[in-house]
């Protein structure tokens, strides 16, 4: 159940960095959000900028929504890229303060679960262990091949 709500809580918020491409890229306009130039309350980065400043949210979409798929399908390295998109996002809606600054919110709050390492968080929302490694590790070879330190086949 937690691994489901994590899986929806990195969609939704991958779903909603894309609302940052279509303001960035002026596909449309979503209430409650303004195409703008200017960074930081004063740099300024012209539409050129902007538009590579959408490219950045479509990265950050990208990665994030990478994650959720990686918990979703126990993907081992789903935090390392669930991460990296938060990171990212934190950085983008920092740029935009206070107009994504749920955002910036949601990263702080999110970011630090996910830097939990995988053996704290036990069968929680990090746990992505079923027995494989432990298989691996322990040598058993149900019908696997063992060829110079590689497995070759399935587990």
């Amino acid at each position: 159940m937690l691994r489901r709500f994590g899986v929806a809580l990195l969609g939704v918020h991958a779903a909603i960095h894309l609302l940052g491409v279509v303001v960035y890229w002026r596909l449309g306009k979503p209430e409650g959000m303004t195409y703008r130039t200017e960074l930081l309350g004063g740099v300024e980065i012209g539409d050129l900028g902007a538009v590579g400043f959408g490219a950045a949210w479509l990265v950050a979409a990208v990665l994030i929504a990478g994650g959720a798929a990686g918990l979703h399908m126990g993907w081992h390295r789903w935090r390392a890229v669930a991460s990296a998109g938060l990171v990212l996002s934190l950085g983008i809606t920092v740029l935009v303060w206070p107009d994504a600054g749920w955002g910036a919110v949601l990263d702080v709050l999110v970011l630090p679960a996910l830097l939990v390492p995988r053996g704290v968080a036990g069968a929680g929302l990090g746990n992505t262990h079923d027995g494989r490694q432990a298989r691996v590790q322990s040598g058993e070879r149900r019908g696997a091949e063992w060829s110079h330190g590689r497995l070759y086949g399935r587990l």
